[in-house]
């Protein structure tokens, strides 16, 4: 990164902390990929072992694009919940955690940006958060290379702190 690079960074997140929506839209000459939180009163009451952040914190998040004139676009209509946006590298789509109900497992989702209908990447049968697009795979005997991403699952038996294991019945 540039020292000229690093400055106008420095300075994008100044008029973000400020909140200053015609500083923002001065600053920005490109969209802005954000998920929104809910403001709640007080913030999160408890902080939860791996995110920092309550237990259900993002359970009413939603991706949003803020285009350079200051519009906002809803990319993943119809989600209960939605977040952990990850860009493709060729910038036209990204991937991002989300739930169609309230009471749905968290899954993989890929959409463009350019809009569509979100399609299902992941659907573990646990929570599937933090997605991020891998370089391509090229092997030798395929002639089109495998697109791969990585995510976070949470095994349904364990936290990430190896507690609350769920062991099977012994028998006698």
């Amino acid at each position: 990164m540039t020292m000229a690079s690093h400055w106008r960074l420095v300075a994008l997140l100044l008029f973000l902390a400020s909140g200053s929506r015609n500083a923002l839209r001065a600053a920005v000459g490109h969209p802005l990929l954000v998920t929104q939180v809910p403001v709640a009163t007080g913030g999160p009451s408890e902080p939860g072992p791996a995110q920092g952040v309550a237990p259900g914190f993002f359970d009413k998040a939603r991706l949003v694009l803020v285009e350079p004139g200051g519009n906002v676009r809803l990319l993943a209509a119809g989600f209960s919940a939605a977040c952990d946006p990850n860009l493709h590298y060729d910038g036209d789509r990204i991937l991002f955690a989300g739930k169609k109900s309230q009471n749905d497992s968290w899954a993989i989702w890929e959409t463009r940006l350019a809009g569509g209908e979100p399609r299902r990447v992941v659907e573990a049968g646990q929570d599937c958060r933090n997605p991020v697009y891998l370089s391509s795979l090229f092997t030798l005997n395929s002639p089109q290379p495998w697109y791969t991403i990585a995510y976070v699952g949470r095994d349904p038996t364990l936290d990430e702190r190896g507690l609350g294991a769920v062991l099977p019945a012994r028998s006698p």
